[in-house]
């Protein structure tokens, strides 16, 4: 019936269907299978609930770029925030057609970037020459890399699903074997290279760097230029493809401006956030195997330095020996001399290497951070294109293991079994990574319970498209928690919601400009400016306080039990505006969403005395600031950060002015510092820094006085603050604010 061709068609079909069942079956074992509820987001706090919301904003806007019930009284445009992940949205976009759960929607897309990892990196493998059955197995142990486990949907645009693409292609090209495959070999690899360029930017600089230093070794090894100019035109692919994919952010800030409430990104953070090869080769943590469980023990006994996210950056027990093995060959090269495929052995190898030297603390990230741009700050997001290269070694040994000579069928059974237990060690010690998902999960779910409850009733009690001032008032991007309330904690509300407008997260400098003025006023006053607005509730985390919100509550004349209540929890409670006590204040003493901001202190008068207050960056030079001068660049953007306090009244400032030569601009005040209010023993100083972003054009010719004028808490006066000379001069591109990428 069928043709020989049909049949072969349909064949590797039914395999790729069996081999995805296979991964999903195991992935489904490995987060708990029918123990676990599904419709409850793997997780639900840190940077899981930004991923949340924009998954969120693709099921409700049907794409993330805008989300219309985020930001009262304005909207919140997330595209202005240039991460983009477009493919993992368009994952997310085709689940959504399924259901509208955001829960099931994350998971479901997030497995099923799993399963792609495993059945794209079988392919690659596979077409570097690697057996179909050694290739799958690697497949399996890429898709379960502790990595991408223990980020799973907290890092969900860290899916490494596509990164076996480019990583072949550096293999392919240094090996001076890209130009030998089909031209439909090659159109695939140039599709698979323009996909990463179209989704998060941080992959697509990782893949450029490992192309161009494997058509670096094609070149110097082969003087192979035919495969130099095939790897730089897969560059110019991802490159272009970025360019593309970071067009709606660059056009958003050329209408409304790039966001100044952004944190600026510093040089050393490459370092802070850096490869460790010790994490690299370290046990997967809180291992199961006693063993292993005491290495991870010393390990965090030891309170190494700068652990953050980079401890994450673990291979896993087998992929560890492929990394040991091609440093091995790189150093001694006759390693290499018994395997199938020595070229490609030595050449993942020197793509190892080259790829370490990026990553690790002090290597040649940090130089490229502190020459050219500091937006790739978390360089140990290289670690799955090394774990990629540490399989495929696997996978050659493999196959020598289990083609070598002229074999008995004994021996074939022997080296069978051996590959087989091998594959199922990797397998168990991966899925280790899984453990703390399953043991949170119940914590999870009755959270996302309540939460869900406490919603819907506030829900049935306002309009829909009513606005909810969420307090405590914090900064998108400039929070690391307040108490025990964690940073993004306030997306939490909008998850389960329908209907309401929600003040967090804000971006425009409108919005988060007027949110912070109004969150400083006397709550009487503050009450009166929401109302004035269009706002009907006040939503109180009670977690964000040291007294759960009690004193917030009495500032408002609402008590347990009162009318003015709408909702109530044991963490939230929302009270209706219209029954709270506010003051009577004229119109044009409160802030106004859209004012053209002016100098908060223009025509007042110095305080006596002096406050607490400390310029701390100017562009890319912190205090003490040495020499006659600091440096900024003529062209473009450098910002201006700092913190400050009113010292007389135990309180905030009342605003912020920067002052260059005789121009005051007002920056933008109340960005989480808690490490000031730790410093200075007072909790009431938790939101005191401030940040400001100046072009070159704003300095003049010649060296300019800088400094900070601090409004008092009653804007009566102003401290004066210190002064540093500042000159406009050509310095490296790292120190102009670019792109603001996580």
């Amino acid at each position: 019936m069928f043709g020989r061709a049909s049949e072969k068609r349909l064949y590797a079909l039914l395999r790729l269907s069996a081999e995805a069942v296979s991964l999903f079956v195991v992935l489904f074992i490995f987060l708990g299978g029918a123990r676990r509820d599904f419709l409850v987001p793997l997780d639900i706090s840190g940077d899981a609930l930004e991923y949340l919301m924009q998954v969120k904003g693709t099921i409700e806007n049907g794409w993330w770029w805008i989300h219309p019930r985020l930001s009262a009284p304005g909207v919140f445009e997330q595209v202005q925030f240039p991460s983009n992940p477009t493919v993992d949205q368009a994952i997310v976009w085709i689940v959504h057609l399924f259901t509208r759960e955001p829960g099931l929607v994350i998971n479901a897309s997030w497995m099923i970037m799993v399963v792609l990892s495993g059945l794209i990196a079988s392919r690659c493998i596979a077409l570097l020459g690697i057996s179909p059955p050694v290739a799958r197995a690697m497949g399996v142990l890429f898709a379960f890399s502790p990595y991408a486990i223990i980020r799973h949907i907290n890092h969900f645009s860290l899916a490494i699903y596509l990164i076996p693409i480019p990583c072949t292609v550096a293999l392919l090209v240094a090996t001076g074997r890209l130009r030998q495959l089909s031209r439909r070999q090659r159109w695939m690899l140039g599709i698979g290279c323009a996909l990463v360029g179209l989704n998060y930017p941080y992959y697509a600089f990782f893949a450029c760097f490992l192309i161009l230093a494997g058509s670096l070794l094609a070149s110097i090894g082969d003087r192979n230029h035919r495969e130099l100019r095939s790897g730089l035109l897969m560059v110019g692919v991802i490159c272009l493809a970025t360019v593309v994919n970071l067009t709606p952010s660059f056009y958003s800030w050329a209408e409304h401006g790039q966001p100044g409430s952004f944190p600026p990104k510093r040089v050393a953070e490459a370092e802070e956030y850096g490869l460790k090869i010790r994490h690299l080769v370290s046990p997967i943590q809180d291992h199961s195997f006693p063993l292993l469980s005491d290495w991870t023990e010393l390990e965090e006994g030891a309170r190494y330095p700068l652990e953050n996210e980079n401890a994450s950056a673990r291979l896993g027990l087998i992929a560890t020996v492929g990394f040991m093995a091609l440093l091995g060959g790189v150093f001694a090269p006759r390693i290499a001399a018994a395997l199938s495929d020595a070229a490609l052995f030595l050449n993942a190898g020197r793509l190892v290497l080259a790829a370490v030297l990026l990553g690790t603390i002090g290597g040649f990230g940090s130089l490229f951070n502190l020459l050219i741009a500091a937006d790739i700050r978390a360089y140990n997001r290289v670690e799955p294109f090394i774990a990629f290269l540490s399989l495929v070694a696997v996978g050659l040994l493999a196959d020598t293991l289990l083609t070598a000579g002229a074999a008995t069928r004994m021996r074939e059974r022997v080296a069978a079994g051996v590959f087989a237990l091998t594959l199922l060690i990797g397998l168990i010690d991966q899925g280790q990574a899984a453990l703390s998902l399953n043991t949170r999960h119940q914590a999870m779910r009755n959270e996302w319970m309540a939460l869900s409850s406490f919603v819907h009733a506030l829900e049935k009690r306002l309009p829909t498209g009513a606005m909810v001032f969420q307090l405590p008032a914090v900064t998108f991007l400039n929070e690391s928690g307040r108490e025990q309330m964690r940073s993004f904690d306030h997306i939490k509300l909008y998850l389960p919601s329908t209907r309401l407008h929600w003040s967090y997260p804000a971006l425009s400098d409108d919005v988060v400009r007027w949110q912070q003025q109004v969150a400083r006023l006397p709550t009487r006053v503050f009450t009166t400016a929401l109302i004035r607005e269009g706002f009907s509730s006040i939503l109180i985390d009670r977690n964000g306080y040291a007294d759960r919100g009690r004193s917030v509550l009495s500032e408002l004349g609402v008590s347990e039990g009162s009318t003015a209540i709408l909702a109530s929890d044991a963490r939230y409670v929302a009270v209706d505006l219209e029954l709270v006590q506010r003051a009577d204040v004229p119109a044009e003493r409160l802030p106004r969403v859209g004012w053209t901001p002016a100098a908060a202190t223009l025509g007042l008068p110095m305080c006596v005395g002096g406050t607490a207050q400390n310029l701390e960056w100017v562009g890319d030079t912190s205090t003490p600031f040495a020499g006659p001068h600091v440096h900024v660049p003529p062209a473009g953007d450098f910002s201006v950060t700092g913190w400050a306090v009113d010292s007389a009244s135990t309180n905030l400032a009342g605003d912020i002015d920067v002052v260059v030569g005789d121009t005051a601009f007002p920056a933008f005040y109340g960005l989480e510092r808690p490490d000031v209010a730790a410093s200075l023993g007072s909790k009431a100083y938790q939101f005191s820094g401030f940040t400001v972003r100046l072009a070159g054009t704003d300095v003049g010719s010649g060296p300019q006085p800088l400094s900070i004028r601090t409004l008092a808490n009653d804007r009566s006066c102003y401290y004066q603050g210190q002064r540093v000379w500042i000159e406009t001069r050509s310095i490296p591109l790292s120190a102009v604010d670019s792109p603001h990428m996580e």
